[in-house]
C-alpha cells in the first residue's frame, strides 16, 4: 500500500479522531461506573471497537444482563457494518483478498461515510488511504478510552454527558454535504432517528435501525447509493 496514500488517510481522518476521543472518553466514564475495570474497559476498546455497542454492552452490564443476551444486542446492533463493509470492499476488489478482510475490522460509521465521501477513489491505492483513516480513528478512539479511564472521576457528570453527544455532532457534519445527492438515504434516517428516539433505550436502537433497513428496501434505489 502508497505511504502518500496512508498519509492522506490519516489526515482525512482528523475530524473524526477529535470526535471519538471525547466521546472515548464518555464510554470509559460508563464502563467504570458500571464495575469495569480500566483494563477490562481498554480491552473493549481495543478488540470490541463499537461505539454504540460498547456503550449499550456497559449499560446492559451494569443492569446484570447476560453475556448472551449482551453478545445477541451487540450482534444484531452491528449488522448494517456488513453492508457497510461490503460496499467498501467492492471498492477496493483490486486489493488483495486478506488486506481486505483486515481492513473490514476498521469500518465506522464515520469511517464508512468519509471513505465513501469520495466517490472517484478505487484500487490498491483506495486500501492505502482507507488504512490510514481507519487507523487513525481506531487509534484516537483507544487514546480517548484509556485518558477517560485516568480523568473520568475528575468530570463532573454534566460534562460526561456533554461529551458523549459529540459523536453524533461529527456523523451529522459528516453527512451533510451528501443530503442534497442523497435523499432517499437521508429519509431513510429520519425514519431510523426517529423510531429509536420514540422508544429509547438499547431495544430502541435495534427497532430503529431494523425499520430503517426495511425502509430502505423500498425507498432506496441503486443509484442513491453513494
Amino acid at each position: 500500500m502508497g505511504l502518500k496514500e496512508f498519509k492522506k488517510g490519516l489526515v482525512l481522518s482528523i475530524p473524526v479522531m477529535t470526535g471519538y476521543i471525547p466521546v472515548a472518553i464518555a464510554y470509559a466514564a460508563t464502563a467504570l461506573s458500571t464495575g469495569l475495570t480500566p483494563w477490562q474497559t481498554i480491552a473493549m476498546s481495543l478488540f470490541v471497537y463499537t461505539g454504540v455497542g460498547q456503550m449499550a454492552a456497559v449499560a446492559m452490564i451494569g443492569q446484570g444482563v447476560s453475556l448472551a443476551g449482551i453478545t445477541a444486542a451487540v450482534f444484531i446492533m452491528n449488522l448494517r457494518h456488513v453492508i457497510m463493509s461490503t460496499v467498501v470492499m467492492e471498492r477496493m476488489r483490486q486489493t488483495p483478498l486478506g488486506i481486505r478482510v483486515l481492513l473490514s475490522l476498521g469500518i465506522t460509521d464515520e469511517v464508512f461515510a468519509l471513505e465513501t465521501a469520495d466517490s472517484s477513489a478505487s484500487g490498491s491505492s483506495n486500501a492505502a488511504c482507507f488504512a490510514g483513516i481507519a487507523l487513525g480513528a481506531w487509534g484516537s478512539w483507544v487514546l480517548g478510552t484509556c485518558l477517560g479511564c485516568g480523568i473520568s472521576t475528575m468530570m463532573p457528570p454534566k460534562l460526561m454527558t456533554a461529551l458523549s453527544i459529540s459523536l453524533y455532532a461529527l456523523f451529522i457534519s459528516i453527512l451533510t454535504p451528501q443530503i442534497r445527492r442523497h435523499l432517499p438515504l437521508i429519509t431513510v434516517v429520519l425514519i431510523s432517528a426517529a423510531i429509536s428516539s420514540l422508544i429509547g433505550s438499547s431495544q430502541g436502537i435495534i427497532i430503529g435501525s431494523l425499520a430503517g433497513a426495511a425502509a430502505g428496501v423500498f425507498l432506496v434505489k441503486e443509484e442513491d447509493l453513494p
